[in-house]
């Protein structure tokens, strides 16, 4: 299924820290914003993104463990190793399960390392019971 989303604008300003992650066209006033390509690996993903999810998602930097709430999209992202992934996102492939919604549980009762699921803490303070929400909201969502 593919759906294209048109906008049309007088004056249009954007602090998106992925650049063009909607995959944004603008042309005579109007934006186009068309859905992520598929993929099923990174050799099919256009340069600066990367196949997470079956899509092709904008690879975003960051710069510590802190910085997740504000250098990565939707206040639903976490700084892991300097780029942003999807808080509860334990294996990094661009989706969150109920089984890694476990292992954030197990984190914040002790019997799992922050080292099971790097992607469980949202503003690098250690997880807490607002990081499995941020992840429940992810598995709702789909991961930005």
């Amino acid at each position: 299924m593919s759906l294209a989303m048109e906008i049309t604008f007088d004056w249009l300003r954007s602090n998106d820290p992925g650049a063009n992650p909607f995959n944004a066209e603008v042309s005579g006033g109007a934006i186009q914003i068309n859905p992520r390509p598929d993929c099923v690996s990174n050799d099919m993903c256009p340069e600066g993104t990367e196949c997470k999810g079956n899509e092709c998602r904008p690879i975003i930097d960051c710069d510590n463990p802190q910085s997740g709430p504000g250098e990565c999209l939707d206040d639903r992202q976490a700084c892991v190793d300097n780029q942003c992934e999807c808080v509860g996102d334990c294996n990094l492939d661009g989706r969150v399960r109920a089984n890694e919604i476990t292992i954030m549980v197990d984190i914040i009762n002790g019997e799992a390392p922050l080292s099971a699921c790097p992607a469980a803490d949202f503003s690098g303070d250690g997880v807490r019971a607002n990081d499995i929400t941020i992840a429940i909201n992810n598995i709702n969502l789909g991961c930005p």
